[in-house]
């Protein structure tokens, strides 16, 4: 049991359960370059925090535990310079948490998620590296989140909002190579922004919205995608999107049966209370920008040299 600061002064490998158990507040753990190891136990966490506030974690790996950090009913972890790797389960576990910072750390190979939040509110995520997890960063009923310059690679979907994730902001991130999404936001997860991030590579697509309300998808790069670049679906509401580059999308989709007329345009629009204004998309497998009738056309869309040579359906479009 921790109940002062922490440094290590040597690794400590082959732990059976768990790693550091966190038993009083403001404790700091400074790894120190060193590793904290276990043996993929289950259940086992390498700093397992329940009900202490203003932990504070830097500078080490941890390694091989179910769950390399998990806060549980506490406030204000701040993470720094880490590095988490080899998890059966997640690397970062935050519930029930409030007022954090997760900064420069790497998660790797967690089987399930690289970073999961679950009723989180006020933390920010700056320039962390996922990558090879189930998935990258997962929101569950957590809102007034920052992800800043973060990134996903070669995972399941980058970042996830979803069950009455409202109000983060999700800024200038990348995600690339996912097996299923870059940006997915689903069960009501409503009044985010979507600004400023690339989402290249990903199997379904770069940007999707689904049964969530008046989000804002601004200025995101989403090209290269196997499926289509952005995707709003029909459950969605009030979602505007604005600013995007979409271009070179759906040339390859997988075996999308029933889901292939969303995968292989440049932005695809389900849902008539879509606003659609500025967006360029260029080089699609089909449209450039698909849209059901009754789209709400904000002007300035930009399509030209996708395969189907109407460009764009619903929405006007001009060819530079």
């Amino acid at each position: 049991m921790v109940r002062g600061d922490v440094t290590l002064t040597a690794d400590v490998t082959g732990c059976s359960g768990d790693g550091l158990v966190v038993g009083a507040t403001g404790v700091t753990i400074n790894l120190n370059h060193h590793r904290l190891s276990g043996r993929d136990v289950a259940g086992s966490t390498g700093v397992r925090d329940k009900g202490y506030s203003d932990l504070r974690i830097v500078g080490g790996r941890i390694e091989h535990f179910d769950v390399g950090v998990s806060m549980q009913g506490a406030d204000r972890l701040v993470m720094a310079d880490s590095q988490l790797d080899n998890l059966p389960s997640m690397g970062v576990l935050l519930v029930d948490s409030a007022d954090g910072l997760v900064v420069r750390t790497s998660a790797s190979r967690a089987a399930q998620t690289g970073i999961q939040l679950a009723s989180v509110t006020g933390y920010t995520f700056f320039g962390n590296a996922l990558s090879h997890n189930g998935d990258g960063i997962v929101l569950y009923a957590s809102s007034h989140n920052l992800l800043v310059h973060n990134t996903s690679s070669d995972s399941g979907a980058g970042i996830t909002l979803v069950h009455h994730s409202n109000h983060n902001a999700i800024v200038g991130n990348v995600t690339d190579r996912e097996q299923d999404t870059g940006v997915l936001l689903d069960d009501h997860a409503d009044d985010n922004l979507i600004l400023e991030n690339r989402a290249e590579g990903s199997a379904f697509a770069g940007i999707a919205v689904g049964a969530s309300d008046r989000n804002q998808v601004r200025d995101n790069r989403t090209n290269n995608n196997l499926g289509s670049g952005i995707a709003i679906v029909d459950s969605a509401s009030d979602t505007r999107v604005s600013g995007n580059q979409a271009d070179r999308n759906g040339t390859s989709p997988p075996g999308c049966v029933p889901d292939c007329p969303l995968l292989d345009d440049g932005i695809h629009v389900d849902a008539a209370s879509t606003t659609l204004t500025a967006n360029r998309a260029s080089k699609n497998a089909d449209l450039g920008i698909d849209a059901v009738a009754g789209v709400r056309d904000g002007g300035r869309n930009v399509a030209r040299d996708n395969g189907d040579p109407r460009q764009c359906v619903n929405v006007t479009c001009h060819g530079r």
